[in-house]
């Protein structure tokens, strides 16, 4: 777990409200299953998925705490799942919620998992709630519109993600699987509930942070959940997806900055 709600606050009250004003959010405060889901939304849709500290700038990634929340709340910038997903869970118990740490193995095609510490989910229980969810804001364009509870069988339909998903306990681990309307059921991830730390998740970061074969050093990447869609700037491709349908067109270098401010929020000319 990243800590107990009867610990230390990790951030400030001012902190806490920087971060939820960083977000959009202003509704209710409290530990409770509303507040989560809107708390969740508002992170999907204004902290982008993004790899932009690996490529094009070259900076070490940091998963203190502190040094997430300057980057994404004081420099208004986002990242991958482990800052995300690090950051928002560390928030979250703050507010009161008990928080746990996991972590996620994909499922590959061949029926084998991923290196374990992968991915990094949260399972987060909130004070009216019997039973914890499944918040996942750092998966891109694979995370779930709103927090899935941890139910064996559960499955919804999200439209806003034009996607189902469905939860199965396995024994001695937890499956997600996803559905595209008119298609089968197919595994994206597994997990099993051992509480995890952050420091935990630093040697696969640097896995994914350096090495070639890693995903996110293909190219340059920024990606944020809208609405009623998403926006990605992937490579030198702008791609707009709208109620399901998508549009994709070239970008040249020199619009890329403009691109990312007006989309993304995010200015790497003149930002720290």
């Amino acid at each position: 777990m990243i800590a107990a709600p009867d610990l230390p606050a990790t951030f400030s009250p001012s902190q806490i409200a920087a971060y939820l004003d960083r977000i959009g959010y202003d509704g209710p405060a409290m530990p409770t299953v509303e507040t989560l889901h809107g708390v969740y939304r508002a992170h999907l849709f204004n902290v982008p998925f993004e790899n932009l500290d690996i490529l094009p700038l070259g900076r070490p990634l940091n998963l203190e705490p502190a040094a997430l929340y300057d980057k994404i709340v004081t420099r208004h910038r986002g990242g991958f799942c482990y800052e995300l997903n690090g950051l928002l869970g560390t928030v979250l118990r703050d507010l009161g919620y008990d928080v746990t740490v996991v972590s996620v193995q994909f499922v590959q095609a061949d029926g084998t998992f991923s290196p374990p510490f992968d991915h990094m989910a949260l399972l987060v229980t909130a004070a009216d709630s019997p039973h914890p969810w499944l918040v996942d804001g750092g998966a891109g364009r694979t995370s779930t519109a709103a927090p899935l509870p941890l139910i064996d069988g559960f499955s919804e339909f999200q439209p806003g993600v034009q996607r189902a998903f469905r939860l199965t306990f396995l024994g001695d681990r937890w499956q997600l699987d996803t559905q595209h309307p008119d298609d089968v059921w197919t595994p994206d991830y597994a997990f099993q509930p051992t509480p995890r730390t952050l420091p935990d998740f630093l040697d696969r970061c640097r896995y994914q942070e350096q090495h070639p074969d890693s995903y996110f050093r293909q190219g340059p990447l920024c990606s944020l959940a809208t609405p009623n869609g998403r926006v990605t700037l992937s490579k030198n491709r702008l791609i707009t997806t709208i109620a399901g349908e998508r549009e994709e067109r070239r970008v040249r270098n020199e619009e890329v900055p403009r691109l990312l401010w007006e989309a993304f929020g995010i200015d790497l000319e003149h930002g720290p």
